[in-house]
């Protein structure tokens, strides 16, 4: 072991202010784990629930994310499912092909707004 203190949370989850509109925030990186995936989407959960009756702008940052396990897609898919209704829009960043195609199949089977861009800069609310 090299001593490092491990204090990252992967995905992290946190408010952001953008054109003064409060969004929903995950920071990915690496790998996604169906583990990662569960603590996310409890998070998540309890991020909506703090904010009850209004629809929520979500910001995935995939900048960092290099893939992730087919289990952590499923997971991911059924917290769109069941939290659809509070979802306003989700803005994906990423570069990658790959996050894309994964990210529009999600959208395609559970009917939310996805916005495509490579930068948390491109991203603009009304």
């Amino acid at each position: 072991m090299n001593g490092a203190k491990e204090n990252t949370v992967n995905p992290r989850v946190e408010w952001m202010q953008k054109s003064g509109q409060e969004c929903l925030k995950f920071t990915f990186k690496g790998k996604f784990s169906e583990q990662m995936a569960l603590m996310a989407i409890s998070k998540w959960k309890e991020a909506f629930i703090s904010k009850p009756g209004k629809k929520i702008v979500i910001v995935w940052d995939c900048l960092e994310m290099d893939g992730y396990e087919t289990e952590a897609r499923n997971k991911w898919q059924n917290a769109l499912k069941s939290l659809k209704d509070q979802i306003d829009t989700v803005w994906l960043v990423t570069n990658s092909g790959f996050i894309k195609i994964g990210a529009t199949l999600m959208s395609n089977f559970t009917s939310f707004k996805l916005k495509i861009v490579s930068s948390i800069s491109e991203i603009t609310l009304q």
